[in-house]
């Protein structure tokens, strides 16, 4: 997404812990399915009940974890987002004094690399009268940010899953009906 063009269909928002729980629920479908097989098989010498307990016990609590983690970190997002502002972001750079930890050579700054784009990209829509174009580049942006970004990830409730993702999703549940 460019923000200059933004549309609200560009915007993808999957928290990094999201890949945990759609694993885990993956594996929690997988085992059940194969411990209803293997329940199937030794039909007569062990209770079904058994073999298709230990998903329940084991792997479903760990899914509601993840699943639980996963909306904290888009309530999280949101907060962020709606407080957000380029001039609280933390640098690699100005975290360190301007000298790489490793070698003690001196570092460009990356806030102002990151402010000089801003002002290229947003100099023209900034407010006239700001007491400098970056400034009011910076503002500008920070609007965006606030409004634009936040403003879509609530049209989509903090989920953007794909119709293709859900059905890779939900395959294994549908998996173990059929088979």
């Amino acid at each position: 997404m460019h923000l200059k063009h933004a549309s609200p269909y560009s915007i993808c928002f999957i928290p990094v812990g999201f890949a945990a729980f759609v694993l885990s629920w993956t594996s929690f479908f997988f085992s059940f399915a194969a411990t209803l097989a293997v329940a199937d098989l030794m039909r007569g010498k062990v209770s079904t009940l058994v073999p298709t307990t230990i998903p329940m016990m084991v792997i479903l609590p760990l899914t509601i974890v993840l699943a639980r983690g996963h909306v904290r970190d888009l309530a999280t997002l949101q907060d962020q987002l709606r407080n957000f502002s380029v001039r609280k972001a933390r640098c690699f750079c100005c975290d360190n004094g301007h000298v790489e930890p490793s070698t003690g050579t001196a570092m460009p700054c990356d806030r102002v690399l990151v402010y000089g784009a801003l002002e290229q990209w947003f100099c023209k829509n900034a407010a006239s009268n700001s007491s400098s174009a970056q400034m009011a580049s910076l503002d500008y942006f920070d609007g965006l940010v606030r409004t634009t970004v936040h403003s879509h990830l609530e049209t989509v409730n903090g989920y953007s899953l794909s119709y293709a993702h859900t059905l890779v999703f939900s395959a294994p549940a549908a998996w173990s009906i059929i088979t």
